[in-house]
């Protein structure tokens, strides 16, 4: 059985999008989180972060128009993952993200 999480954030929540004032379009945007109810939770950690990641650059490159640095990602990847987790309400995520 699929889990799913929606997010719907605010780029301003996520410290690596300043936009700048210029910026045309919106500032909030939706991700979509979805990992197998079942799986062992490293693999539906993974694949939480492994669409954060996605999310990320997709939304770095769209914003800055440009490639995404790898410190833009890796921090926007963070933040967005751990607000996934704590989205998710799953006691056993929460505890296995608060081990990394």
């Amino acid at each position: 059985m699929k889990k799913s999480l929606t997010l719907a954030l605010c780029a301003a929540a996520l410290s690596f999008v300043a936009l700048p004032s210029a910026h045309a379009g919106s500032d909030t945007f939706v991700v979509k989180f979805e990992y197998q109810k079942d799986d062992p939770i490293a693999v539906s950690y993974a694949a939480i972060e492994k669409r954060a990641r996605k999310e990320c650059m997709r939304q770095i490159d769209t914003t800055f128009r440009s490639t995404a640095n790898n410190r833009m990602v890796v921090q926007c990847t963070g933040e967005l993952t751990d607000l996934a987790v704590a989205e998710s309400n799953n006691a056993e995520l929460v505890a296995y993200h608060n081990s990394k």
